[in-house]
């Protein structure tokens, strides 16, 4: 979607809004700052797709400022983006103390051993978060630990993907199962 474009779309969305699929569509700094208008201005939007949106770096910083408004969030979908460490204590400061967030979808986000840390840590703080899906990250067996310590701890998750995760035949994640 183009920045002009995007524009045109987020005058018209409605405050009441409860879901909005963009999945696929490359929003860039521009689209991704408005959009984050308008998820400052909701008070209704439960599900956010932006799977596959590549989402990095500023357009990261500005869509954060935008989720950090949220409190019906319930699903987050930020597959396909690029989640670095800043990216990440980015979205961990929107993300903390939701009570609503039920499923969080990071496939494929270039999440590493050097990032997971911090997602785990703010992840932590949201009691109602049941589903993760970190599939297609390479967390090396240094993240296992983490998730380890994560699942032992202090953890509301029911469903934990992993798939292609090159976590490093560490087995501390599947003696926690």
């Amino acid at each position: 979607i183009e920045s002009t474009a995007m524009s045109h779309l987020c005058e018209g969305l409605s405050s009441t809004l409860r879901v909005l699929n963009l999945s696929g569509s490359i929003l860039g700094t521009e689209g991704t700052r408005h959009l984050a208008t308008v998820l400052r201005g909701s008070h209704a939007l439960t599900d956010l797709d932006l799977g596959g949106c590549g989402i990095k770096g500023t357009s990261m910083s500005h869509l954060c400022e935008g989720l950090s408004t949220l409190s019906t969030l319930r699903v987050l979908n930020l597959s396909y983006s690029s989640l670095g460490t800043e990216e990440t204590r980015h979205l961990v400061i929107a993300l903390k103390g939701s009570t609503t967030l039920s499923r969080l979808l990071l496939q494929v986000c270039n999440i590493d051993g050097t990032a997971l840390p911090h997602l785990l840590e703010g992840i932590s703080t949201i009691p109602t978060l049941s589903v993760l899906d970190l599939c297609g990250n390479s967390l090396g067996s240094e993240g296992a630990r983490h998730l380890a310590q994560l699942l032992k701890n202090s953890c509301s998750l029911t469903e934990l993907s992993l798939w292609d995760c090159d976590l490093g035949g560490n087995a501390d994640v599947t003696r926690l199962l």
